[in-house]
């Protein structure tokens, strides 16, 4: 399986992104995900293959699409691994700086 996965970890951060809210429940607000968002409930890996675009490696006529041990291992990887480095490296970690015009 060969992948491009800087961009699937794009897709995966403006998944993130579109999906942060603000909770008011609590002083001030807080702001953060909704953990069922931006994957679902308990289908957290075929919600990010939708999310990259991963196509199911095999069609099973009576049990639907059904991706392999290898692309499960992949969108883990992703999530597990990947995912918060790179949103940190990209979109605003502990080296980069933000101008706030002051």
């Amino acid at each position: 399986m060969s992948r491009a996965i800087n961009k699937d970890l794009e897709k995966l951060a403006r998944a993130f992104f579109e999906n942060l809210t603000v909770d008011d429940s609590c002083e001030f607000g807080s702001i953060g995900l909704d953990c069922k968002r931006p994957f679902g409930n308990s289908q957290v890996e075929q919600d990010m293959f939708e999310i990259i675009g991963l196509n199911a490696e095999f069609k099973c006529p009576n049990c639907g699409d059904e991706w392999s041990e290898e692309q499960y291992d992949y969108v883990r990887d992703l999530y597990y691994e990947k995912l918060i480095p790179y949103l940190k490296e990209k979109h605003g970690g502990k080296d980069n700086e933000y101008d706030l015009g002051t």
